[in-house]
């Protein structure tokens, strides 16, 4: 390939990144009131990509100025008709919803108990769908390669994985009578998926640094809060934060917290204060 094709189709590759995300989803079903971390989550979203993400709330009336950081919109009916025969699991409407969104808007889809570093563009390149590995072995088990779906990006609406994936949650919640346990239509259903499908090519398996450096269990969840060097950082496209297990850590996070403290967490969210 001489010099012109090559800048040619660099370019041209580089513009399709850049073209590829257009819209980015955030999903609140509750509690009542949003804490600070979960508005800085959406700060760091404009802030790493200059998109204002979309804000799908479920029964839920936001306080005014989230406005200001997020397009917040009701999900669309069909959904809220297919949430409302969930059993009051939040883990569970929430697994539904990011596929059925993503199926309907294509996109890419947070949890918002985490926080944006960088932008995913350069993983992007062909790949259809990104998911993100989430730890080498579940204790006691014998699988291997644990995915997760806090993040999952899609380049089109009606992607036949992610349409495969909104199938398998409906008929993995219908098997639990509407109120499967979690990971059930989380890790799990995500990690069978891939594990399962002869052609999952044109899905990219982000590393355990991309999403997920540090995962749930005690000792571990923690070092988000803890020392870090700057290679940790550097690794981080969005920091998974394990809201239900650092529950007691963010529910103290404000603007104070984060000025005078110095960890991993912190080092990202004083960007976006």
């Amino acid at each position: 390939m001489g010099t012109i094709e090559k800048h040619y189709t660099e370019c041209v590759k580089h513009t399709k990144q850049e073209s590829q995300i257009k819209k980015i989803h955030n999903i609140w079903i509750g509690p009542a009131k949003m804490r600070r971390v979960e508005e800085i989550m959406l700060k760091s979203v404009y802030g790493v990509y200059n998109i204002k993400p979309t804000l799908w709330v479920y029964n839920y009336v936001p306080d005014s100025h989230i406005n200001d950081i997020a397009e917040v919109r009701d999900v669309p009916h069909d959904l809220l008709l297919m949430l409302n025969g969930i059993e009051d699991k939040i883990a569970t409407k929430s697994d539904f919803a990011r596929y059925y969104l993503l199926k309907e808007y294509g996109g890419l889809y947070f949890d918002t108990d985490g926080i944006c570093n960088k932008s995913i563009l350069p993983l992007i390149n062909e790949y259809d769908v990104i998911v993100g590995k989430w730890c080498e072995e579940i204790p006691g088990g014998n699988n291997t390669n644990i995915y997760n779906g806090a993040v999952v990006y899609t380049s089109t609406p009606n992607n036949n994985h992610i349409i495969n994936l909104l199938n398998k949650c409906i008929e993995t919640i219908i098997r639990y009578n509407n109120n499967p346990g979690w990971g059930v239509t989380g890790p799990e259903l995500i990690t069978d998926y891939i594990k399962n499908n002869s052609d999952v090519s044109s899905i990219y398996k982000a590393p355990i640094e991309a999403f997920y450096k540090y995962e749930w269990r005690d000792g571990e969840w923690q070092k988000w809060f803890g020392n870090y060097t700057e290679d940790d950082l550097n690794g981080i496209y969005y920091a998974h934060l394990w809201g239900k297990m650092s529950q007691v850590v963010l529910d103290v996070i404000d603007d104070e917290y984060i000025i005078k403290n110095d960890n991993l967490y912190t080092a990202i969210a004083k960007r976006y204060l």
